[in-house]
């Protein structure tokens, strides 16, 4: 409900006369902070800034859930809201030097109330590269089921871009995966949705991520937002998924279970691709058989597929050179973390990056893993709204200052 709210406020701002309509809509979205109004205007501050310093970006990658958009109780109604919609469009546009386009496109925000489909005309003319990269599925109840941009300002990395959207005809997915173990997992899904067919699990079916088969992993649910599941329910469907997983893969050679928070995941161990340097130390060795040792030892590791590996995926398939130009990395937990450090292995002195958690476990990771790389380009903000308005204030910046943007040559 409040992010339906926060839509209405939205649309009446946007089709008023007032010229600082977007500033107006950005302070509605302080009641929503945490800390209050103070804080926010702060934080949006401290965002805004580090967006200025950037001020244009070749890439940009983010998450989506914590990040650009609250939690929901359940994915399936973590509808994008069209505020955040039109906000990442327009700083797309925007930070990545179409200030013009932009201003196009906020002229004709009212047409857009009736016609959204207009917005992707003007999208088709950027070239540069931005990217969603989330855990959730790509469809099936997944991140393009729940997205409301027009298709063509974002590319979409699901689940922890295994698979990668970029368009009907532009789609792929990570090819280390084999048959075999995308079998186990098969069996290990059809098993947990006989599980939650009892009365006793029904319920993990309708809070947070409920039952996702992604490319690669399965996740379950095993509380929500608001920490209604009891603890001792919780721990039950745990115990009753570890014993499927054991069951299927007895001597845990392919799969892993992760647990978290809010829910539990099911991944495949480290592929082949995965081991690449290990691939190249032992082709020295003449016997094939010290080699298929050392893969089937790294695969029992347990390493699993993450954003980082996602991120090497759509670089290496689209030939980004994330060496070249500024980086913008957004995320809110740990899953985010190797994306960031993908990015700044790749450029450590460019990257940019605003992170949306109050956790000083998770703040001081940040911290330390942009400190490897010497790099000072990071901001903390309490929640989504602050990430959203500084986007907002980016993209007021931008038009202000460059009325002419570096479009022209793109006009016909």
């Amino acid at each position: 409900m409040a992010e339906l709210e926060n839509d209405l406020e939205f649309l009446r701002f946007i089709q008023s006369d007032e010229i600082n309509n977007v500033e107006q809509f950005v302070m509605t979205l302080a009641s929503y902070h945490p800390s209050g109004q103070t804080a926010f205007v702060d934080e949006v501050n401290k965002a805004f800034a580090l967006l200025t310093e950037g001020d244009h970006f070749q890439h940009f990658f983010t998450d989506r859930d914590g990040t650009l958009k609250s939690y929901s109780c359940s994915y399936p109604t973590s509808i994008q809201p069209a505020y955040s919609a039109v906000i990442q469009v327009l700083l797309n546009l925007v930070l990545l030097g179409y200030p013009k386009l932009c201003m196009s496109i906020i002229n004709l925000l009212r047409i857009f109330v009736k016609n959204r489909n207009l917005q992707a005309q003007f999208a088709r003319r950027c070239a540069q590269f931005c990217a969603i990269v989330t855990t959730s599925p790509l469809m099936h109840i997944g991140v393009l089921n729940v997205s409301t941009m027009p298709e063509g300002y974002y590319a979409y990395g699901a689940s922890a871009g295994r698979e990668w959207y970029l368009n009907p005809s532009l789609q792929f997915k990570d090819d280390s995966v084999n048959d075999a173990d995308l079998a186990l997992l098969t069996s290990v899904f059809e098993r947990l949705e006989e599980l939650l067919e009892q009365p006793e699990y029904r319920n993990f079916t309708w809070i947070g991520s409920g039952l996702q088969r992604h490319y690669g992993h399965i996740t379950i649910a095993r509380q929500d937002v608001n920490y209604s599941v009891p603890k001792h329910r919780s721990s039950l469907l745990y115990q009753a998924v570890c014993k499927i997983v054991n069951e299927v893969d007895p001597m845990a050679t392919t799969l892993t279970l992760r647990e978290g928070e809010f829910d539990l995941k099911i991944f495949t161990k480290v592929a082949l691709s995965e081991v690449n340097s290990a691939t190249v130390i032992f082709d020295l060795l003449i016997e094939s058989s010290f080699l298929l040792t050392a893969l089937y030892m790294a695969k029992i590791s347990g390493r699993i597929f993450n954003k980082g590996h996602g991120i090497r995926l759509i670089k290496s398939k689209m030939g980004l050179k994330l060496n070249c130009g500024k980086i913008l990395v957004c995320g809110d937990s740990e899953t985010d973390l190797p994306m960031l450090e993908e990015c700044l292995l790749c450029s450590p002195t460019n990257v940019y990056t605003i992170w949306v958690t109050t956790n000083p476990q998770l703040q001081e990771k940040v911290r330390s893993l942009c400190g490897t790389y010497e790099n000072d380009h990071y901001v903390f903000v309490s929640c989504p709204e602050v990430l959203l308005g500084a986007m907002a204030n980016a993209t007021v910046r931008e038009i202000t200052i460059r009325p002419q943007g570096d479009d022209d040559e793109d006009e016909e």
